[in-house]
């Protein structure tokens, strides 16, 4: 046997025979059958080929660093030895490279799905927006024939009704009170000035007491009195934002509920360069006046933006 065994050792340098190479060391002929069976049985997805380097790289590594010689009488033990490191070496390499491809595929899918979540919100957000514009622009309406008085001074157990009239008929405009449906205060008392709400029972006597009214300007008992389309809340807000924005709009008034502004034009420009009045009939429309966005927050739409994921 020892005769045998010196044989096997001058066939190699490195101690190994023939047989016993052709089983261990993989030949480019076996790594493409071992990729393609891979790739079979794989996900598309998955780069088989990184998998089959990955496990030849572990193999050449574990007979590198293994210190053996088969062509003594010790081999068979050895090799008995090696096989099981192989077949770890080969199971790590596998196994990682799955769990690799699967955390891909996990944080892929978990961003896709983000993505997906983001686009949803973001439409549930503008479609939230428009009914809250379209529900403003119906209570608007359900106003038409009301305005609102701001100014007049409130004294207790008071007609208002009569010194509602009496402003009317100072102004100039022909009203009785059967051309009114509701006329009330509205609001706490803590000043003594709670706004007044007169609806009419028709638009035609509105918009005569609203042509009328520029005459009590030059009343010093009206000088701080002020009769204003009664809007909705999200309106007079707008109308304040663009009452506020000095450096964009020169100038805002309200028609039959409706806000209407001039653009503030640049220096030099000469006042025919103006362009039609901008209707502000939503948020949305402070872009076609020069604003750069919207504060929501002003506007009391907080509660419908959601913050930036």
């Amino acid at each position: 046997m020892a005769s045998g065994s010196s044989n096997v050792v001058g066939e190699s340098d490195t101690g190994m025979d023939t047989r016993t190479k052709r089983q261990l060391e993989l030949s480019p002929s076996s790594d493409q059958n071992d990729a393609k069976q891979t790739k079979l049985s794989l996900s598309p997805e998955l780069d088989t080929s990184e998998i089959h380097e990955r496990i030849l790289s572990r193999v050449n590594n574990t007979l590198a660093n293994t210190n053996m010689n088969v062509g003594t009488e010790g081999g068979s033990i050895l090799l008995q030895q090696i096989v099981p490191a192989l077949v770890t070496a080969v199971s790590v390499a596998v196994g990682e490279a799955i769990d690799r491809h699967f955390k891909w595929r996990q944080e892929t899918t978990d961003a896709q799905n983000l993505q997906l979540q983001q686009q949803l919100l973001g439409q549930l957000q503008k479609n939230c927006l428009l009914l809250r514009y379209e529900n403003d622009r119906l209570e608007q309406y359900t106003r038409r024939e009301t305005i609102r008085i701001v100014g007049m001074k409130e004294e207790e157990g008071e007609n208002i009704e009569k010194k509602v009239l009496k402003v009317f008929a100072d102004a100039g405009a022909d009203v009785s009170a059967a051309d009114i449906s509701a006329c009330h205060r509205t609001g706490k008392r803590p000043a003594g000035k709670r706004p007044v709400l007169v609806k009419f029972v028709n638009r035609k006597k509105k918009r005569e007491v609203m042509t009328k009214k520029k005459s009590l300007k030059d009343m010093d008992k009206y000088k701080h009195v002020y009769l204003n389309d009664d809007l909705t809340l999200l309106r007079s807000r707008m109308h304040g934002v663009l009452k506020a924005a000095t450096e964009k709009v020169e100038k805002v008034w309200v028609v039959d509920g409706k806000i209407y502004c001039t653009k503030k034009l640049p220096p030099g420009l000469p006042p025919d360069k103006r362009g039609p009045p901008v209707l502000v009939d939503s948020p949305d429309d402070f872009f076609k006046v020069g604003f750069n966005d919207v504060d929501f927050n002003a506007l009391g739409l907080k509660d419908l933006i959601c913050p930036p994921a």
